[in-house]
């Protein structure tokens, strides 16, 4: 009777030694889940980092490009013809590519204020 118990006993133990081991198995594979989508997480956030890097810098340079479109339009409404070559070779060694574009924006500034509107935007 004894050695029943005891046989009974190991049985139970084995068994819950098995239904441990599983639940062990299980929590590494929860781990390693969590890992991956972890280190996913890591590269999206240093792509989300650049990304607005970049974005920053464009902005940066954007303003700039407006800061020298304006003192260009108020060097052409002074008449300082000097001024106005100087700050016009700034904007297109700052701005090479998309000069085109603000120097059409700045003539219709110019033309704006010729006819005595108000420039809005």
């Amino acid at each position: 009777m004894k050695r029943r118990r005891e046989i009974n006993s190991m049985r139970r133990i084995s068994a819950e030694m098995v239904e441990i081991s599983k639940g062990q198995n299980q929590i590494r594979e929860r781990q390693k889940e969590v890992g991956k989508k972890c280190k996913e997480i890591r590269k999206e956030t240093e792509k989300l980092k650049r990304e607005t890097d970049v974005i920053s810098k464009q902005s940066a340079a954007n303003q700039l490009r407006l800061d020298l479109m304006f003192q260009i339009v108020k060097a052409r409404a002074d008449n300082d013809s000097a001024k106005d070559a100087h700050l016009t070779q700034t904007l297109r060694f700052v701005a090479p590519n998309s000069s085109l574009l603000f120097f059409q924006f700045i003539e219709l500034l110019m033309a704006k204020t010729r006819i005595g509107e108000k420039a809005s935007f």
